[in-house]
């Protein structure tokens, strides 16, 4: 009983009640505001972002002097500008957003073969970076994947956002990052894979909700459908290259921000939180904690090379999982997953309940209180009481209750106080002098920062598609802004950056391709914690197309090494070129080398390769092949190989020279016009395979000759074999046999 208790306080304490004016009434007894649109069916999302709502007029308030946005979204295509808009740098800190209708994102007839058929729309993930941008790679070898965390707050109001389909190559799901909240959202029937190339050095996540939380708060939320997350290659500092959880992928250790719940009034946007926030659950376990309240995943989660749970994939301290409930199928690398949290370091799971895995979480919890209905035999009855307020058991299945009636907590009646007798008459006090008037707090003045000048790189050549920008340092900014996009007007930007730096090097640029830069300074004000920036400052940056190296191998020279002496071959630096390889033999035709080695090669060094140890090689010839070559734009380019002959004398003497190997084609074969039959001579048996070609081929029957029969039957050279040429044999067999000095070419003549 005391668990039920400790749980219905729990779950109330996380209560936002909507203040309703036309009504409609809930399965639970509560009352919902709907609109006249909210009761049509939602039309598929178009593929297009809409973000005129965000610069429409919308209502603000005043919540502790912080000044926050209201806005309603109703369309796929709003919350497609809403991706749009936060991936472009617009975290939507102190926003409050609201969903006012069902979503359908993609058309989900043939969700089951999703993995193999995708839909028409691939959806970007809140913040993320659009999925394999085809004017940029920004991902490689970039921790934070250039993308934006949500810091606002997102309430679904118990809509569903279904038909998503999410392939990403860093973060996949719904949003990419949290960092502020997000509440009542139910998505199903969606796919959500982070399948990461191998030569990445990020991680991938993927989750229902989110991929990625950083210290934000996700609940009463729901997911149904599939996750997954793959990495084969991965970071080599000891983290999981990938994880997959039916909430959350991945929950992040950074620094919590202010937690945006507690900020709330009644008066706020016509909600109010129950007081029991700020309380604490048990001594030293605040329930406003960062974590994952009163969630459902239904989702099959799968994760490769990383780690799955059925509500969080992968957690980082400070983190609380509460009252929630999985029932999915979850398998990471081909084994068994965990039905709440696959991995996590300083965690508590408290009341919550899973199916369909034989453990809740690793060992090491700190608290995991968690319930396999399945081995306690406990009902989803029975689990739906244990979870709270917030559940409830329909046909069988657990639902989340987004709307309960939350019971009113009793005052007490106080006892009237005694009379007390009446104190004495206190003389009267002087009388003092009027206070000053305080001041007026003085107005700071604005903070002007110059626009910053930028540098790009010149004479960009083939040999790499990184590009270092850089700008000048600008007085009083702490940081800088970087955007760079494939439109003019910057309205989907591909990178997205602040930084301390004055510079930043562009990865994996395309060839022939214009890029747009933009960078301003900001300067941050303590005092009165104010944001000032600079104007833009503006700048194109236009990749050459990829041209022909043209790459050169140098003359190498040979040495003697040092541990037994081996024969040395240095190849110097061969310009542009990515990888050399060095092919050594005793014969000179080079088969059955003792030597076949690669070595990458950077700008403006050399490769050493060791051959064959001293002994071995006294009074020998050595022979060589020197091969470079380099990728560019998916074209490989090859230097034309160099031979060379290395001789070792008696008395241990090096010298190397070029050489010619001999040649590897067949030697073909010589001709002799008439010799049908290839013996190497021409009589009247040829004239006879002749006129059985002929015939052969003039019934439409296959050739009985080869190529090169064929070939020296045309005696006269007409393209045709027939009696002509037959007859010119016989002549000149003729003739020889006469003893007369004739050839074939004096006949044709």
């Amino acid at each position: 009983m005391k668990h039920r208790i400790l749980a219905a306080a729990l779950a109330l304490a996380m209560a936002v009640v909507p203040m309703t004016e036309k009504t409609e009434t809930l399965p639970s007894g509560k009352s919902l505001t709907v609109s006249a649109e909210q009761e049509t069916a939602p039309a598929v999302w178009n593929g297009t972002a809409d973000t005129a709502w965000y610069t429409a007029e919308h209502e603000t308030r005043l919540v502790n002097d912080v000044e926050w946005s209201y806005y309603e979204i109703s369309t796929a295509e709003e919350l497609a500008g809403l991706a749009k808009l936060v991936r472009n740098g617009n975290s939507m800190e102190n926003t409050y957003i609201q969903l006012t209708n069902d979503i359908v994102l993609n058309d989900t007839s043939n969700i089951d073969n999703w993995a193999e058929e995708p839909p028409a729309n691939n959806w970007t993930p809140i913040g993320a970076v659009p999925y394999q941008a085809p004017y940029i790679k920004p991902f490689l070898y970039k921790d934070t994947c250039n993308l934006t965390e949500f810091a606002g707050m997102f309430n679904g109001e118990g809509h569903t956002i279904s038909g998503m389909y999410c392939l990403h190559d860093s973060r996949a799901g719904l949003f990419a990052s949290v960092s502020g909240g997000v509440f009542r959202t139910v998505v199903k029937d969606s796919y959500v894979a982070c399948v990461a190339p191998e030569e990445s050095w990020y991680d991938a996540y993927a989750g229902g909700i989110t991929a990625d939380c950083a210290q934000g708060i996700v609940n009463l939320c729901e997911f149904d459908g599939t996750v997954y997350a793959s990495h084969t290659a991965g970071p080599q500092w000891g983290t999981h290259s990938s994880a997959a959880g039916g909430i959350i992928g991945h929950f992040q250790d950074k620094q919590p921000l202010a937690m945006v719940f507690t900020l709330f009034t009644a008066a706020a946007f016509g909600f109010v939180i129950n007081p029991l926030l700020l309380m604490s659950a048990e001594p030293g376990n605040p329930i406003g904690s960062p974590g994952i309240y009163n969630c459902i995943s239904r989702g099959k989660v799968d994760a490769v090379g990383g780690t799955s749970g059925g509500i969080l994939g992968f957690g980082n301290w400070n983190l609380i999982i509460l009252n929630c409930y999985s029932c999915g199928q979850i398998t990471a690398d081909g084994e068994a997953g965990y039905g709440i949290a696959g991995r996590t370091n300083s965690y508590n799971i408290v009341n919550c309940c899973y199916e369909n895995a034989e453990s809740s979480s690793p060992a090491g919890a700190d608290r995991d209180d968690s319930v396999n209905l399945t081995a306690s035999g406990m009902t989803r009855e029975e689990a739906a009481e244990k979870l709270g307020v917030f559940y409830q058991c329909t046909d069988g299945e657990l639902h989340l209750n987004f709307f309960p009636d939350l019971p009113e907590e009793p005052t007490e009646t106080t006892e009237p106080t005694e009379t007390t007798e009446p104190t004495e008459t206190t003389q009267p006090t002087e009388t003092t002098q009027p206070t000053e008037e305080t001041e007026p707090a003085e107005t700071l003045p604005p903070i002007v920062l110059a626009a910053p000048s930028i540098t790009l790189p010149e004479n960009l050549t083939c040999e790499s598609t990184t590009a270092t920008v850089r700008w000048d340092k600008v007085e009083l900014a702490d940081e800088y802004q970087l955007q760079v996009a494939a439109d003019e007007d910057f309205t989907d930007c591909v990178i997205n950056i602040l930084t301390m730096n004055t510079d930043d090097a562009l990865d994996y640029l395309h060839y022939g391709r214009t890029y747009h830069l933009r960078v301003r300074a900001k300067a941050h004000r303590d005092e009165d914690e104010t944001d000032w920036y600079s104007d833009w400052t503006y700048a194109d940056l236009t990749i050459p197309e990829p041209v022909d190296p043209h790459l050169v191998i140098p003359d190498p020279q040979v040495s003697w090494g040092w541990i037994q002496r081996p024969v040395m071959l240095t190849v110097p630096n061969v310009e542009h070129a990515e990888q050399v390889r060095v092919t050594a033999s005793w014969n000179p035709d080079l088969s059955d080398p003792f030597v076949d080695e690669s070595e990458g090669m950077s700008s403006g060094s050399s490769k050493t390769f060791q051959l064959v140890i001293q002994e071995e090689a006294l009074g020998k010839t050595i022979y060589a092949k020197i091969e470079a070559w380099t990728d560019i734009a998916d074209q490989t380019y090859y230097a034309e190989p160099y031979y060379a002959v290395i001789h070792v004398t008696e008395d241990a003497q090096l010298s190397v020279e070029a050489y010619t190997p001999p040649s590897s084609e067949p030697a073909e074969p010589d001709l002799m016009y008439g010799d049908a039959d290839g013996n190497s001579k021409v009589d009247a048996v040829d004239a006879t395979y002749i006129l059985i070609e002929a015939a052969t081929v003039g019934a439409g029957e296959p050739s009985t000759l080869t190529d090169i029969q064929r070939m020296a039957s045309d005696v006269n050279h007409d393209a045709e074999i027939n009696a002509s040429d037959a007859a010119i044999v016989l002549i000149y067999a003729a003739s020889v046999g006469a003893g007369m000095d004739v050839t074939i070419q004096d006949l044709i003549s």
